[in-house]
């Protein structure tokens, strides 16, 4: 096992760790952001999933 071996492996899972926080914090700040626009979004999704569902 070399050197490089042994410093990458916790380095990418590091990596991944600070990838994955930062598309969490990302996601929570464009909702707070876009909370509204995301809510009509979701009313209009609703609606016509229940006009589908009516017809």
């Amino acid at each position: 096992v070399s050197i490089a071996q042994i410093t990458l492996r916790p380095a990418i899972a590091v990596w991944s760790i600070v990838a994955t926080l930062a598309w969490i914090v990302f996601a929570i700040v464009f909702a707070s952001r876009h909370r509204r626009a995301l809510a009509v979004f979701t009313a209009q999704n609703g609606v016509d999933a229940g006009k589908q569902r009516r017809i």
